[in-house]
């Protein structure tokens, strides 16, 4: 069975997986933990996931969520699970666009602290924190993945796809990076990508484990004559801004390898090198080599894409995102070659380095960058109050790119609802009519029955039936 397509349809769909640290105590005790500051080093308690299993109904409901199946799908379109580590994940549900997916991803954090508080106040715990940052002390860096359909498949036997995709991801961090303080062999240091600067291999199709690839090539056979791209090379962020931009500049990128448009003179000799310069350059003045044998900044290659890609696109081809996306390209390159100061009002690594350079010197303790001053690092990241990044966005500040532009009422309407517009409304009326064991996958249901990625819902029982 393959389900219809309403004629109301839109490009392609977006996505994010989110995998959260939580750390919850009972009369002192630690019954819930993940490795991003244990000593040990060792994967969460087992305790976490026997918690969940005897309290996700109460939980839910507390939250307006009705209902989820055994594979974790929710009846807000979005999907919650503890991995092989137990680290909980929530993936947000199909967006219709990246400015629809911040909404979304917002509601995720609300989703991790509301679970938190609701175990709270039934005394199954004391006291908690989560945070959204996962990072341990050995530098690893993980926990968020960027999902976008595409017509084209990544395949790394692709060259010249590998080669743009590179190229672009190693340079992005410039003002999607979200920053921070990494320790590596003992020595601490700020970084402007936690999660670039472990990368450690080209292409991968390994979305998990030590792999860190640059490029995430695709090993399914797609849906619909569509593959689901996993982009596993950014961070976690808090601020609305980056979140739109990493995946609005995600369309983009699938877009010009989608058109097979010539990007050759933009191709860097080595990606995952220069990957490794960005992350770790905090004046942007490394020079990074093309393979034309020239030489170029990562904010100038940002910039050079952005202009190569107007060149060759009508602005009316465009979708409202992308449009966005290539003046804030422009905008923020701009500022950054004239002055990281000029973007500190969006950029979040730039505003984190601010942060963490006026705390130092109020702390002599935390100078040079030491653990202390990682540990006063790491709370930017936490959703509770303890949170820096979370007070700029509450409370008005004015800071642009914390500026969440949505109301509360709207975040609380994505906790509890699914978009209209793609097919996880689809998926989450049939887990509301009390059918959740029909779903198996994102677009999978029992006997193979399969839902397309941009369709809608409306009569959903009335389909599943006509197409049984």
């Amino acid at each position: 069975m393959e389900t219809e397509r309403d004629s109301r349809q839109v490009e392609r769909v977006f996505g994010a997986e989110i995998g959260f640290s939580i750390h919850a105590e009972l009369n002192g005790n630690s019954i819930t933990s993940t490795s991003l500051n244990d000593d040990t080093n060792l994967p969460a308690s087992a305790e976490i996931v026997n918690v969940w299993s005897n309290w996700r109904n109460d939980v839910l409901s507390d939250q307006g969520i009705t209902d989820s199946n055994a594979y974790g799908f929710m009846s807000n379109g979005a999907r919650f699970y503890f991995d092989q580590n137990r680290t909980p994940e929530y993936c947000t549900p199909e967006a219709a666009s990246p400015e629809q997916l911040v909404k979304y991803e917002l509601s995720s954090e609300k989703f991790i602290m509301g679970m938190l508080r609701r175990l709270r106040e039934a005394g199954v715990i004391d006291k908690y924190y989560a945070n959204k940052r996962t990072t341990d002390q050995l530098g690893n860096s993980w926990g968020y993945h960027e999902n976008i359909f595409s017509r084209a498949r990544i395949d790394k036997s692709d060259e010249n796809t590998i080669a743009l995709m590179g190229s672009f991801n190693a340079t992005r961090a410039v003002y999607a990076g979200t920053g921070g303080i990494m320790s590596a062999n003992g020595e601490f240091g700020y970084v402007v990508s936690p999660r670039l600067s472990v990368t450690k291999e080209l292409v991968s199709s390994s979305r998990t484990g030590m792999k860190k690839p640059l490029i995430c090539n695709d090993n399914s056979n797609g849906e619909f004559g569509m593959y689901r791209v996993h982009q596993v090379c950014g961070d976690a962020s808090l601020s609305p801004w980056t979140i739109r931009m990493q995946h609005a500049t995600n369309s983009l990128l699938m877009k010009a390898i989608e058109s097979r448009k010539d990007f050759s003179d933009l191709f860097l000799e080595n990606p995952l090198m220069a990957a490794s310069l960005v992350a770790g350059d905090l004046s942007l003045r490394s020079t990074l080599r093309l393979d034309s044998g020239k030489s170029i900044g990562a904010t100038e290659w940002q910039s050079a894409f952005a202009e190569k890609f107007i060149e060759y696109f009508e602005p009316e081809g465009l979708s409202e995102d992308e449009i966005w996306a290539l003046e804030q390209i422009k905008e923020v390159t701009d500022d950054l070659e004239l002055s990281t100061d000029l973007a500190t009002d969006r950029v979040e690594w730039v505003a984190r380095l601010d942060c963490i350079r006026e705390l130092s010197l109020r702390d002599p303790e935390t100078q040079p960058i030491n653990e202390k001053m990682r540990d006063i690092d790491y709370t930017w990241d936490s959703l509770d109050n303890r949170g820096i990044a979370i007070r700029r966005r509450n409370n008005g500040w004015g800071w642009h790119g914390f500026d969440s532009q949505y109301e509360d009422w709207e975040i609380n309407y994505a906790l509890q609802n699914p978009p209209a517009n793609t097919r996880a409304c689809f998926r989450a009326d049939i887990i509301r009519s009390g059918e959740g064991k029909e779903v198996h996958n994102w677009g999978v249901l029992s006997n193979d029955r399969r839902i397309h990625p941009l369709a809608f819902s409306g009569g959903t029982k009335s389909k599943l039936k006509d197409n049984q």
